[in-house]
Parts: structure tokens; C-alpha cells; sequence
């Protein structure tokens, strides 16, 4: 049976934001993007190992401090350098729930309107297809990642408009920021 573990990437420093504290501890009608994406993960599967949140140095006791105050158990994975989307993923290893999971739900952890029927349309077609990887897309008027996909409708690359010579955000198919993919 498939064993899920929930990771959220939350060692960003917040500058862009102007943030003095990390932005996944940012409110939004009352509530953090954090508990926002714990609770519309919470039982969306039924083998679902403890959330694991992957944090910069800096905001480790701030997170640790805000999920004792709303009394939620989370592994916390320290990201000694911010080196990118891909090291904190890679930082799972470290996690108490790597073991065990052998699928991982990965959210960025400052996406706060994930919704829960799109959370399980992901993973019910990601196991039904036996992916490797999935992820939900969207056409955004301001896209921040561009989905790039071939003749046959396949993606074959996604890519960060950060990292391109466009100043301007543009139209265009975009993530999400949730993905689902095997451990391995």
C-alpha cells in the first residue's frame, strides 16, 4: 500500500515579501498560509505520515513556537543554506516520515488557497496512472512558472519566469505549487 508523506517547503527567507519572519507564518483572514496547508492536507489520504516542514535557520524557532501555540506535531527539516526549491526537497531525507512514505506531497509552503477537491482529484489520478510525478496546473493572466508541453500535450519542462529575461509576468499555463511524487 502507498504510504504518503506531506512536505512543506518553507525555508525561504520572505525578502521579496518584505517579510521580517517566514512567509508561510503570513495571515490570511485570520490564519497562517501554514495552517491553512496542514489542515486542507489533513486526511486528504488514508495513509498519510506526519507533515514534515523544511525551514531556514532563521525560522525554525519561529515555526516550531507557532505550531506549539496551535498545537499541531509537524517534523521540522533544517535548511542550513537556501540553495533552492530542489535542496529543500532533498532535505526530506532527514525527515522521520521519509522512511515510511513511499509518495511525497510536496506544497510550497506560501500557496494559502490550495483546495481539498484538488488535492484528491491529484492523488486519486496520480496512483490510479501509477505516475512517477503529478502535478495541477492552471492558465494564470500572470503566470510565475511556465508549463511547457510538446505536440502530444506531454510536459516537458516548467520554468520559472524568474529565471528567463522576461521582466513581465505573462498568460500562460502555471503550477500550482503542489506536487506528488514517488520517493524514489
Amino acid at each position: 500500500m502507498n504510504q504518503l508523506a506531506v512536505l512543506i517547503a518553507a525555508a525561504g527567507l520572505g525578502l521579496r515579501s518584505g517579510l521580517e519572519y517566514p512567509k508561510t507564518l503570513y495571515s490570511i483572514a485570520d490564519q497562517t498560509i501554514l495552517e491553512r496547508i496542514l489542515s486542507v492536507s489533513k486526511n486528504v489520504y488514508d495513509n498519510v505520515e506526519i507533515p514534515t516542514i523544511i525551514v531556514s535557520p532563521s525560522g525554525r524557532l519561529l515555526i516550531s513556537d507557532y505550531l506549539a501555540s496551535i498545537n499541531k506535531h509537524c517534523y521540522l527539516v533544517t535548511q542550513t543554506h537556501p540553495s533552492g526549491m530542489g535542496d529543500a526537497v532533498l532535505r526530506m531525507k532527514n525527515s522521520k516520515s521519509f522512511q515510511a512514505a513511499t509518495d511525497i506531497l510536496l506544497f510550497w509552503g506560501d500557496i494559502p488557497f490550495i483546495q481539498r477537491d484538488t488535492l484528491q482529484e491529484l492523488i486519486t489520478h496520480h496512483f490510479k496512472n501509477l505516475n512517477d510525478f503529478t502535478f495541477p496546473t492552471l492558465d494564470s493572466d500572470s503566470a510565475y512558472t511556465l508549463v511547457e508541453r510538446d505536440n502530444n500535450n506531454n510536459v516537458i519542462n516548467v520554468i520559472e519566469t524568474r529565471d528567463t529575461r522576461e521582466t513581465e509576468l505573462s498568460f500562460g499555463e502555471r503550477d500550482i505549487g503542489v506536487f506528488l511524487f514517488k520517493k524514489e
